[in-house]
């Protein structure tokens, strides 16, 4: 009776082991692919977690690159004013560590918004030539 105890024992453990190491592996998260900053370009680097009716004005063809260095969850969206104006940029939700890159090629006033904390993290950009 040991000896049988002791065998089923032994295969139960192992059938356990066995489903522990079956299953699959998380699929990693890709990092997004980030907009080359075009040659000769300047590049102005702002931290995503940190902007609070900011506004900043740079020359058309400057790349504004966004880093996230907080713990939550954020974005940065263009939030167009006239109506049927097309957005220029949304970088999705980001998480802490990611980063964002738009090349501003066209001059204008670009307000922005985090799309998770929309009421207090607003700025703008204004693209002069």
């Amino acid at each position: 009776m040991p000896k049988i105890f002791f065998a089923m024992t032994l295969i139960g453990a192992l059938m356990l082991m066995a489903c522990g190491f079956s299953k699959p592996l998380p699929t990693p998260v890709p990092l997004p692919t980030l907009v080359p900053i075009p040659a000769g370009a300047e590049e102005i680097k702002l931290d995503i977690t940190d902007f609070n009716q900011e506004t900043i004005e740079i020359k058309t063809g400057t790349a504004v690159t966004w880093t996230h260095r907080g713990k939550f969850q954020h974005t940065t969206t263009h939030t167009p004013k006239l109506t049927g104006e097309l957005k220029e940029w949304d970088s999705d939700i980001l998480a802490p560590g990611e980063v964002y890159r738009h090349v501003f090629n066209t001059p204008g006033t670009y307000e922005y918004v985090c799309r998770v904390h929309a009421i207090r993290m607003r700025a703008t950009i204004t693209v002069v030539e």
